[in-house]
């Protein structure tokens, strides 16, 4: 199955029976069969009816918005939800379930900090010359995993964990990266630099992915266990996004430092940085050739294991 990008403006969309249709100015039209698509990505204005709307979403298709300029407030359309509502019930009653909070927030995070670990470890041999930070933070982020084993920890605190080693694994980073990105941690909404503007298009990007999956396996995004109930939050979405956070930040640092990127590909703005049209076709490609594929069996682990948790099994479609 393909992600389809569509990022030039004065574009329309159609459908011909089974074949979506892409309408530019002066060109023959390009026909896609839909039974190759998974999901659409725009990140332009352009045309499109409710009828084409309706036909995507019914054949599990789904669409995902994106305003380049402000990565983190997406627009989606998904395909029908999964048939069996009772496993939705007893998500909801699971929610409730100090117990089983803190024992589902656990593994997404210890998931979370064994992914940084593991690329610290990586990075200690790629970058010689860094040996010594990345050793150091390496220890911290271990320590912070042993943490876990002390003991059933309480949701504050894994979020004070959580906190603590990904600040240090940013740390890192931007040791490691030249001075020309202008990168010195995390930041957002909006982000204020290059690094972190495609960290934050790629958090988008694998919400989206995870979020399809846990629609299809029968799970409410809204309703969270590490995150908490929120006002227009996905929070299943950003505990199930928390484990693959480590893969993102992997792929924009292979950006980087392969040379895919260059500080030339961004933007400076009042409203942040984002990436310009050339970088985003960039990113989008390798996005496609790359991280689809990374993602789709930590998703699926991770979400068997979650099943196990709170329904006594796994879920299946």
């Amino acid at each position: 199955m393909q992600t389809l990008v569509l990022d030039r403006k004065n574009i329309a969309l159609t459908a011909r029976g089974e074949r979506l249709q892409i309408h530019e100015e002066g060109q023959k039209p390009r026909q896609i069969p839909m039974r190759l698509l998974d999901r659409i990505v725009i990140s332009a204005s352009l045309d499109i009816n409710s009828m084409l709307l309706r036909k995507l979403a019914s054949r599990g298709i789904s669409l995902l918005v994106i305003n380049p300029r402000k990565p983190e407030d997406p627009a989606w359309l998904s395909g029908p939800a999964h048939n069996d509502a009772a496993r939705r019930v007893r998500q909801l009653r699971a929610s409730d379930d100090g117990r089983i909070c803190r024992k589902v927030a656990g593994y997404l995070v210890g998931q979370k900090l064994q992914g940084h670990r593991s690329l610290l470890l990586r990075a200690i041999d790629r970058y010689p010359a860094h040996r010594s930070v990345l050793r150091r933070t390496e220890k911290s982020i271990s320590q912070a995993w042993l943490r876990l084993g002390e003991g059933e920890q309480s949701l504050d605190s894994l979020r004070g964990i959580e906190g603590a080693a990904a600040a240090a694994w940013f740390a890192a980073c931007a040791a490691l990266l030249p001075q020309e990105w202008n990168f010195h941690g995390r930041n957002r909404r909006p982000p204020r630099d290059p690094v972190n503007a495609m960290l934050s298009l790629g958090y988008t990007l694998a919400d989206h992915v995870a979020n399809r999956k846990l629609q299809e396996q029968g799970w409410d995004p809204m309703i969270g266990f590490y995150h908490r109930l929120a006002w227009s939050r996905r929070s299943l979405s950003s505990d199930l996004l928390e484990p693959l956070r480590p893969l993102v930040d992997e792929w924009v640092l292979e950006l980087v430092t392969e040379g895919h990127l260059q500080p030339r590909h961004f933007r400076d703005s009042g409203e942040g940085c984002f990436l310009a049209k050339e970088g985003r076709a960039i990113y989008y490609r390798e996005w496609a050739l790359c991280m689809l594929d990374r993602l789709r069996h930590p998703i699926e682990r991770h979400l068997q294991h979650m099943g196990e948790i709170v329904h006594g099994d796994s879920i299946t479609p």
